[in-house]
């Protein structure tokens, strides 16, 4: 038998060992090290705070405004009756119809959750980003080609 084959047992668990913590060490430097998400200094907490604070007042102050008193069911036919009678695509109404869902958040939320608000496309050239957005947002609503919206 060859030396190597009549190594005693206590120095093969001594190998076998060093070779598992060398193997531990191999793959910790060639392994990246785990991504954190950066933490936001307590300056840069202390400047968001009255940020969300002024947000917040502005949000009740929409509430005050009386068209805020509408149900989402008729903002979103109001949403309807703008869309569906939008002219063809304009530089000067590059967003069209879509406008509405920059107004305000409850706007906004009212458009999205609408899903036939979005499932009409138009021959106009548009982005493959933007296309998908759509189709996210239509969810499982039927599509309907030919439509010239503004957007």
């Amino acid at each position: 038998m060859s030396s190597n084959a009549q190594v005693s047992p206590g120095l093969s668990d001594v190998l076998a060992r060093l070779k598992c913590k060398l193997n531990q060490f191999h793959f910790a430097i060639q392994s990246k090290p785990p991504r954190r998400a950066p933490q936001p200094s307590p300056v840069d907490q202390d400047i968001d705070a009255p940020k969300r604070l002024s947000l917040s007042i502005l949000t009740r102050r929409n509430m005050l405004v009386p068209i805020s008193t509408l149900p989402a069911e008729i903002l979103a036919r109001i949403f309807h009756f703008n869309a569906f009678s939008a002219k063809p695509y304009s530089p000067t109404l590059r967003h069209g119809w879509i406008s509405v869902t920059h107004v305000c958040r409850r706007w906004r939320q009212v458009a999205l959750d609408d899903s036939t608000l979005w499932t009409h496309f138009s021959a106009y050239p548009q982005s493959e980003e933007w296309i998908a957005e759509r189709l996210s947002r239509a969810r499982n609503a039927p599509l309907h080609p030919g439509y010239s919206d503004l957007s």
